[in-house]
């Protein structure tokens, strides 16, 4: 340095430094000197060269630079230098935390169940399904689960669509509520099921009604204090099912005679289930909805229950040239509940006196149970029946089945089963029957289903009697041995060439052996089917089915 004037020690000439001996291995030089006396940095040998620090081939970052006053600056970065997310295992699913604009960050939203999102659900607690073009989210396992809760675990559940078994499910908790029965799920779930609100929206979702007559009180709140939900029930049922033996000879069954005539004659109810084997009640039921027959023993029950009509009912059913008592104008004020309750008391006064009567005529039932408020009921028109089902159809059923069919031109759908086998003589009857029908221009039916029959040879007969229809379904049961041979009782002279317009044809048998004719026979005459069901069928030994195939080919 300028400042430093210490002078170097004066060495004789022959005092000449030496160079220090070194390794052979050692090949630095010595440093190089400034005539000045200041040091130069030291050459190094090509071999000692310092290399920079190795870095990732992404690590593209500069060195940072210095101002001239030595100050360091915030290193510049490349503009592929982004900084990159943690490598995580693929079991860590957790998602990165949101950060709002402002730069505070947010907890992550996660579901109870700890997944890191929840799904969007309806305020009802549903799953709405997402019409969108992407498949949207499905509800149908949620109402699976409370179909298991209501039915139990042991019992088969076969619902196609989402729609099918939410109708289920409502129907289950809107018959459970409405009838008040107990089982678990309701149980469980009683604080938000056993309210009006919830009775009003299930009415709503299902359109089928399960009518049980002996359970009084819950159809008879229908005719008083539930009267609205009566006229909803009317907008959206579609199918009444009576389960119950239905008495006309009771006066506690007068509100399910009601119900059923305001749902099947004011409503929109087309199809009718039974699931009893009473004559005189499916005679009420079919009476004047589709058939003009009239039952004689019917038509006695109406006129007896007519003769003993309350004073409002005389009201009512005068001419507008009759005059009016005071005891009728003060009836008019009478509210539904009461007035019901004051003819129940007159009916009960009249069987201590010995007399048996209960109104079943539905005018009268009507002017009975009708609102005091609402319009004046007048004469009722009556619905029309267009599917019948007869569960449990015995043959006494099946023979006052058939003096109705005739004139029942609105039927479309009929289907009957017996827990026995029908006689030959009375299915020849029905046929009959079915003949009448078929031959009216104004005939509407095209689906039969009947089961048990004796043997296959009805099938034919059956077809001969209704050429119309387009879907066949019948189930054979008998214990004979040896094939059936059956004669044609209705079309022997008519020959087996006519085409018929069956599209469906399903075929049950339970019998040790069949002859395949009766069934090449009539499907030779089906060119338009589309579907074929046969189950059970055993050929006699030595017969093979080459002909039903080659028939069907």
């Amino acid at each position: 340095h300028p400042s430093d004037t210490r002078q170097a020690p004066v060495r004789h000439p022959s005092d000449t430094p030496q160079t220090p001996v070194r390794h052979p291995s050692d090949t630095r030089q010595a440093p190089l000197r400034h005539p000045s006396g200041t040091r130069q940095a030291p050459l190094r040998h090509p071999s000692d060269t310092l290399q920079a620090p190795l870095r990732h081939p992404s690590d593209t970052r500069q060195a940072p630079l210095r101002h001239p006053s030595g100050t360091r600056q915030t290193p510049l970065r490349h503009p592929s230098d982004t900084p990159q997310a943690p490598v995580r295992h693929p079991s860590d699913t957790r998602q990165a935390p949101l950060r709002h604009p402002s730069g505070t960050r947010q907890a992550p939203f996660r579901h109870p169940s700890g997944t890191p999102q929840a799904p969007v659900r309806h305020p009802s607690g549903t799953q709405p399904t997402v019409k969108s073009s992407l498949k949207g989210l499905s509800t149908y396992s949620g109402w699976f689960e409370i179909l298991q809760d209501l039915v139990g675990p042991s019992r088969a559940l076969d619902f196609r669509t989402e729609e099918e078994a939410k109708h289920e499910v409502m129907l289950r908790l809107f018959t459970s509520v409405f009838y008040r029965l107990r089982n678990n799920y309701v149980l469980k779930n009683s604080i938000h099921l056993n309210t009006n609100s919830f009775l009003t929206a299930a009415a709503k979702s299902v359109h089928h009604f399960i009518l049980i007559p002996c359970i009084h009180q819950a159809l008879q709140a229908l005719t008083c204090d539930q009267q609205p939900l009566l006229a909803l029930l009317e907008k959206h049922i579609r199918s009444v099912h009576v389960n119950h033996f239905l008495s006309l000879t009771e006066n506690k069954t007068q509100g399910a005679l009601y119900v059923l005539h305001r749902l099947l004659d004011h409503g929109v109810t087309t199809n009718l289930v039974v699931s009893i084997d009473c004559p005189l009640a499916l005679a009420w039921l079919l009476h004047g909805r589709g058939s003009q027959y009239v039952n004689l023993e019917l038509k006695k029950l109406m006129c007896c229950g007519s003769q003993t009509l309350s004073p409002s009912e005389d009201a009512v059913r005068c001419s507008p040239g009759d005059e009016s008592t005071p005891s009728d104008n003060l009836s008019d004020h009478v509210s539904p509940c009461k007035r019901a309750k004051l003819y129940s008391e007159s009916l009960e006064e009249e069987d201590k006196s010995g007399v048996s009567s209960v109104a079943v005529d539905p005018q009268v039932l009507c002017h009975t149970f009708s609102p005091c408020a609402g319009p004046s009921a007048g004469t009722c028109t009556f619905g029309q029946i267009t599917h019948l089902e007869i569960r449990t159809c015995g043959p006494d059923s099946l023979k006052g089945l058939g003096f109705t069919l005739p004139t029942f031109f609105c039927l479309q759908s009929l289907t009957l089963h017996s827990k026995s086998i029908f006689r030959e003589s009375d299915v020849l009857d029905f046929a009959g029957a079915l003949k009448q029908l078929s031959d009216s221009s104004c005939s509407s039916l095209v689906h039969l289903n009947i089961g048990l029959l004796p043997h296959i040879g009805l099938m034919k007969t059956l077809l001969n009697a209704s050429p119309r229809l387009t879907s066949l379904y019948v189930e054979f049961q008998t214990v004979m041995w040896g094939p059936q041979f059956n004669l044609d009782h209705l079309g022997t002279a008519e020959p087996d060439i006519s085409e018929l317009p069956l599209e469906k044809l399903t075929v049950k048998v339970t019998q040790l052996q069949t002859d395949p004719h009766f069934l090449t026979s009539v499907l030779r005459r089906c060119p338009y089917l589309t579907s074929l069901h046969i189950a059970g069928m055993r050929l006699p030994t030595g017969s093979s089915q080459s002909q039903l195939l080659s028939t069907l080919s």
